[in-house]
């Protein structure tokens, strides 16, 4: 729900922004714009080169607001997926609106938009590397992003549940639709680590005096491995 309120601060934005250049034509806010020539800045207006920027700058708010409002009705990563949809079609467009550049300008730009796609893709492919468990002689090992290793020495509990206690805030990690990586505050826990591949139980809660940490698989089935494994090498 926090993901919730800052889109709507960013869907703000975003109208404000549209707004300014797309009815009071505030065309500086637009990168660039004013460092070209009068008779480039001419060329642009002629084409339409503003206002489709700050109609992609207000199309981008719809989607963001479209997302958050199915989250008020209850529909579960909403957000999210809003976001991702919003990326790809103003990432598609800026490209579009770059044909209209010339010169200098027009490649610096295809250059920049095609590098931004890169970041935000390697960002994700990041996120999709699998998390897995593996049972030492000595040691639990949860592999991934923010992966784990704790001596079974440590571990005093180990436990299994079907829900989830409610997530204050995420301090330090990431998520996407149902994957829940890194450091989160629990209610009634306090700080922890989450590794959850899938919203739907069994969850596998460990804990030692300093820490614990919930998992799930992205299927039952595994989760249900996972959690006999560990009870057969803890007991050993």
């Amino acid at each position: 729900m926090q993901l919730a309120f800052l889109m709507i601060f960013i869907v703000a934005f975003l109208f404000i922004f549209a707004y300014l250049i797309l009815v009071k034509q505030y065309y500086g806010l637009i990168s660039g714009y004013w460092n070209k020539s009068e008779e480039e800045k001419k060329r642009l207006y002629e084409l339409g080169y503003p206002q489709k920027m700050g109609k992609i700058i207000l199309n981008s708010g719809i989607i963001l607001l479209v997302g958050v409002i199915l989250v008020f009705l209850g529909v579960a990563y909403a957000v999210e997926i809003s976001l991702v949809i919003m990326l790809i079609y103003t990432f598609a467009h800026l490209l579009i609106a770059n044909k209209l550049e010339t010169g200098k300008d027009r490649k610096r730009n295809f250059y920049i938009l095609i590098g931004s796609i890169v970041v935000l893709v390697g960002i994700f492919a990041v996120f999709l590397i699998p998390t897995n468990v593996k049972f030492h002689e000595d040691y639990l090992e949860v592999t991934g992003l923010y992966g784990v290793e704790w001596s079974y020495d440590d571990i005093h509990t180990i436990d299994k549940t079907d829900e989830l206690p409610l997530i204050q805030v995420r301090t330090n990690g990431m998520s996407v639709l149902e994957r829940r990586l890194g450091h989160y505050r629990l209610e009634g826990l306090g700080g922890g680590r989450l590794f959850i591949q899938s919203g739907e139980g069994p969850y596998i809660f460990i804990m030692t005096d300093q820490e614990y940490l919930f998992l799930n698989a992205k299927n039952p089935e595994e989760t249900e491995a996972w959690f006999a494994e560990l009870e057969r090498a803890w007991a050993e």
